[in-house]
């Protein structure tokens, strides 16, 4: 992915993914409780599975970003989803039941979409020497 621009846009789909994991899962499991039941892995590993995959994504996606822009909004946001999104993970289903793990995860991945789109957003103006104005005001 030699376009920096493509690691945003892969970090949307994998922050994306795990919306629909959220969503999907329970709905498989309630419709068709047998099969969800032998066709879903185990939880937490999928949780690992996913968290790495956008750890790294995310990572290099901002890494380069950052290098770019030298912006801190969509960084900000980027950590607050990664917090939010681990915690969905490992924690919230402990702390606050089933029924609002994959609210808190769905937060979390709002949260990295919008991060990933505030740094293209800044990638792409740095590019084209515009102004930060709009990203930075009522943001």
């Amino acid at each position: 992915m030699k376009n920096s621009g493509t690691w945003d846009f892969a970090g949307i789909a994998v922050s994306a993914i795990c919306v629909l994991h959220c969503i999907a899962v329970p709905l498989v499991l309630v419709v068709f409780p047998a099969i969800g039941s032998a066709i879903v892995p185990n939880e937490d590993q999928t949780h690992a599975f996913l968290l790495a995959f956008i750890l790294g994504v995310a990572g290099f996606a901002f890494f380069t970003g950052y290098r770019v822009h030298g912006q801190k909004k969509p960084v900000i946001w980027m950590a607050i989803g990664v917090i939010i999104v681990t915690y969905a993970s490992f924690f919230a289903h402990d702390q606050l039941g089933h029924k609002w793990e994959p609210v808190v995860a769905i937060i979390g991945s709002i949260a990295l979409i919008r991060a990933h789109i505030l740094n293209h957003k800044c990638k792409v103006c740095e590019k084209h020497e515009c102004h930060h104005q709009s990203l930075h005001s009522h943001d």
